[in-house]
């Protein structure tokens, strides 16, 4: 049976070594706050984190929830039956009560009173959920979610660098007295290293062991080839 050499064994040693420093080298996501934006309420409701968001820094914000921009009633008493796949009710209640919705964060997937009414020539169409990463002095529609489309699920995650400041989020809606329906907004800080032990990046700890256990097999196969007889 033809051997291995030693040179091979480490090559392969070493390429099992590098392949959990990879896989463990990973971004971990861990979360800061969570916060609950009700849209119901005089105007333009609003929510801030309660940190902020240290500048330079990578943050995954995951937003779900359903909500509606009108009475409950107003999808019960129009003439004509309201335009898209309307749910019954809101994923997380709110001050404004309950009933028939049909936006999510990013997405109104129907309508009350029918696309000729509000002008949308399809559904879905973008919502009117704004966010600010400098502590309500802007807002803006550009931060959307990593994979921008419509999630029937209605939750997304969105990828921000923090600006030193704290993280706003608002409805823009001027009447929102008849509006119903929380948002759930996560915020996790995006880490590049492992979870620690005894204080020390995990990536690390599993290099010092595959280390050591490459060594130590290296010292088995030449002690057991040095032992074998020659023929």
């Amino acid at each position: 049976m033809r051997q291995i050499s030693g040179k091979i064994l480490f090559g392969l040693m070493l390429s099992m070594l590098l392949l959990v420093v990879f896989s463990s080298a990973q971004a971990w996501a861990v979360e800061v706050e969570t916060l609950s934006l009700d849209t119901n309420g005089d105007s333009y409701p609003t929510v801030y984190s309660q940190s902020p968001l240290t500048n330079g820094s990578t943050y995954i914000i995951t937003v779900e929830g359903t909500w509606s921009p009108w009475a409950a009633s107003n999808w019960l008493d129009q003439v004509d039956p309201p335009a898209g796949p309307y749910e019954e009710a809101p994923m997380y209640s709110s001050n404004g009560g309950t009933g028939r919705v049909g936006s999510d964060p990013f997405w109104n997937f129907a309508c009350i009173y029918g696309l000729d009414y509000t002008g949308w020539s399809s559904l879905p169409v973008k919502s009117s959920l704004r966010m600010s990463l400098d502590n309500g002095a802007s807002w803006v529609t550009s931060i959307r979610p990593t994979n921008d489309v419509y999630n029937p699920l209605h939750k997304y995650d969105v990828r921000v660098t923090g600006e030193g400041e704290n993280m706003g989020f608002r409805i823009i809606d001027a009447e929102a007295y008849d509006n119903y329906g929380t948002l759930k907004i996560i915020i996790s800080s995006e880490q590049l290293s492992g979870p620690t032990a005894g204080g020390f990046p995990l990536e690390y700890i599993l290099v010092a062991i595959g280390a050591i256990a490459i060594v130590a097999a290296l010292l088995v196969f030449f002690v057991l080839k040095r032992k074998k007889p020659k023929n």
